[in-house]
């Protein structure tokens, strides 16, 4: 038995019927997305506050939620299809620019020592980059639950 496995045993056990199963399984939907914002928040205060080269150290908090969503989908895919992308609110897309342009700013004024030239250089890097990652993303994730409907079915056929 693996890591989720085991850790999936340990919170079954932690509730006694399948009501509690099921908003045990809501509240940790929710617990789910704190990760990223707090990653986000703290990135953006780590950005402005570490000194000089070491505000780009700020970029390793991305590996947090990265890593987490990993090993979730990862289990989910032996399970069953993966879900479908998840759109953002407008709140979320409004706190997470905000948040985003923070981090930005504060690397910008740190890391490449407020070089007009170098802070536009990262700045669009970094668009480009999240920009891409946002038109790519939903695009791999509807394939991805597509050929697990379809790996499900064959299956089902044998």
């Amino acid at each position: 038995m693996g890591y989720a496995d085991t850790t999936l045993q340990k919170y079954d056990e932690a509730v006694d019927d399948e009501f509690e199963r099921q908003l045990l399984h809501r509240s940790s939907t929710v617990t789910a997305q704190s990760p990223m914002w707090l990653c986000f928040l703290v990135g953006a205060i780590l950005a402005w506050t570490l000194p000089g080269d070491h505000s780009l150290w700020s970029a390793l908090l991305l590996l947090i939620p990265a890593a987490s969503q990993v090993l979730g989908q990862n289990w989910l895919k032996r399970q069953t299809a993966r879900a479908r992308f998840i759109e953002l609110s407008r709140t979320d897309w409004f706190l997470m620019t905000a948040l985003i342009l923070a981090w930005l700013a504060g690397l910008a004024f740190n890391y490449w020592d407020g070089s007009i030239a170098a802070a536009t250089g990262g700045l669009v890097g970094s668009l480009a980059g999240g920009g891409l990652a946002l038109w790519l993303g939903p695009k791999a994730q509807r394939k991805r639950r597509m050929q697990d409907i379809a790996r499900i079915n064959a299956g089902l056929d044998d």
